[in-house]
């Protein structure tokens, strides 16, 4: 796996599912114990004409990209998550039949691939 085909696969397994089951978990929520604040949110949700259930999938997915965008940021190292002067390194690797780092400082940026 290289860093490409590492943000593909974001997006796949964590980027649409998080879309989908949010709107799915607020359309019907499971259970017999329904939090009041999702009770709720799913009355509300659920009263939306068509337009706006699209423009709120619509928020949704600028907002899962936004916190994507971001944590890959903080993985390339173009976001701090420390003091400057404690200023470290995340490294992420891929350990199959080889081990890849995935955010190489001479490799592409994680989030520009994103974007």
């Amino acid at each position: 796996m290289d860093s490409e085909s590492f943000v593909h696969v974001l997006r796949i397994a964590v980027r649409d599912p998080a879309i989908t089951q949010t709107i799915g978990y607020i359309a019907a929520p499971p259970g017999r114990k329904i939090p009041d604040d999702v009770k709720e949110m799913s009355s509300w949700y659920n009263n939306l004409n068509d337009n706006d259930k699209r423009m709120l999938s619509a928020i949704l997915e600028k907002a899962v990209d936004s916190a994507m965008f971001g944590f890959l940021s903080v993985l390339d190292g173009t976001r701090a998550i420390e003091e400057r002067h404690l200023k470290g390194r995340l490294k992420l690797s891929y350990v199959g039949a080889e081990e890849t780092l995935l955010n190489s400082p001479d490799g592409p940026l994680l989030h520009e691939l994103y974007s």
